[in-house]
């Protein structure tokens, strides 16, 4: 599953201390070719449902498959997770999201705080351009990280206390280009 470059202990140090450091790491190619086209294949087939609420988001989401389910609850996937954040996982929240044009979530009060450890991972056909919106971003107690849709890039990001994060509105540049995310919150 896991690219096997990543699995690697002294680049598996280096990752985390890159994590420590910059509060983010974007680890590309991470899916081994193989899985990363099975699991896209699997996310294409499944029934997106459309919600908008105007002045929170707009996105659609599905239910997550247990075929997917397993993938990011398998003890491999979670160790590696728990090496590089340094966190150790009693829980794992997943969510499945797809966002085209017109979509985005807005910052507001009854947005939840969070704090620990997230993950994402881009799931597209195609290409997806900087242009086109649907950077997500996280607003830290002094700063910003900016993380850009990559397809079969895996972000993991250390939130602090009372972090909140949007997604940047998807222009009409996106034209009928959609991405998808598996978003993990490490609990």
């Amino acid at each position: 599953m896991t690219n096997s470059f990543y699995l690697i202990e002294d680049v598996a140090k280096q990752i985390n201390l890159t994590l420590k450091k910059e509060k983010v790491v974007r680890l590309d190619d991470f899916l081994e070719k193989s899985n990363y086209n099975e699991l896209l294949k699997d996310v294409l087939k499944l029934k997106f449902i459309k919600s908008n609420f105007p002045n929170k988001f707009s996105y659609s989401s599905s239910k997550i498959q247990k075929n997917i389910l397993k993938m990011f609850l398998d003890n491999s996937f979670l160790a590696f997770v728990e090496k590089i954040s340094r966190n150790k996982i009693n829980n794992i929240d997943l969510n499945l999201r797809k966002f085209s044009h017109r979509d985005y979530v807005l910052l507001h009060d009854s947005l939840k705080k969070e704090k620990g450890v997230i993950f994402l991972l881009f799931l597209f056909k195609g290409e997806w351009k900087p242009e086109f919106g649907g950077k997500r971003v996280f607003e830290l107690t002094k700063e910003e990280i900016v993380v850009e849709p990559k397809k079969n890039s895996l972000f993991i990001v250390n939130l602090e206390r009372k972090t909140r994060s949007f997604v940047k509105y998807i222009n009409n540049f996106a034209g009928k280009n959609s991405f998808f995310v598996i978003e993990g919150k490490l609990i």
